[in-house]
């Protein structure tokens, strides 16, 4: 998994943006409809919890779902959920 990283102090805005950036970066283009569908702290303060979902080809029924955990600026847990 690569890392990403946000320079200066994480909120739930950048946390967003450095998880969508990293799905765009393996997904490019073929990355549709991109929606956060939550964003929590973890009860570790540094911690978001982002839940996300997109599609990935045009004839895609169902979005792919993904639970993301940021701490510091970089993603520490990807996990696709059912």
């Amino acid at each position: 998994m690569q890392t990403m990283t946000i320079t200066n102090d994480v909120d739930a805005r950048k946390a967003t943006q450095l998880v969508r950036d990293y799905f765009m970066e393996i997904h490019g283009n073929w990355m549709l409809m991109f929606k956060v569908e939550n964003v929590e702290k973890n009860t570790d303060p540094l911690v978001w919890k982002v839940t996300c979902s997109f599609f990935t080809s045009p004839g895609q029924s169902k979005p792919l779902t993904y639970f993301v955990k940021v701490k510091d600026g970089k993603i520490l847990e990807v996990k696709e959920t059912k």
